[in-house]
């Protein structure tokens, strides 16, 4: 496991500096699992995982679908040009708006061009 988990109870946790260590080498896709929460998905995103397993926070919910559509949409990675500069900017819990990532990132409102999608 990534973290501490209930599911894998005798299991130390490697931790993501091991993990990436292990993995760096890796030709296939794999998946981080072991204490994976909504709240820190973005924090591995940042670290370089880019598929990750929740269990218990699913298994444990009342509405299991629900929560993992919500979870998709407040991890989602885009790509944008920023007055004529690529960006890619991540709308998680903390920048659930464009307009709030942006800030953020220390643009102002008024002096920005955003292109997404071809659209400007």
């Amino acid at each position: 496991p990534v973290f501490e988990t209930t599911t894998k109870k005798n299991k130390v946790p490697l931790g993501i500096e091991n993990i990436k260590t292990l993995t760096k080498d890796l030709n296939i896709p794999w998946f981080a699992i072991g204490g994976i929460k909504s709240n820190n998905i973005s924090y591995l995103k940042r670290n370089g995982f880019k598929k990750v397993a929740l269990v218990s926070e699913l298994m444990n919910s009342e509405d299991p679908k629900e929560d993992a559509m919500m979870i998709l949409k407040k991890s989602c990675l885009m790509k944008i040009r920023v007055n004529g500069e690529e960006k890619k900017i991540e709308l998680d819990q903390e920048n659930a708006l464009l307009s709030t990532a942006l800030h953020h990132m220390g643009y102002k409102p008024n002096t920005i061009v955003v292109e997404l999608n071809n659209l400007i």
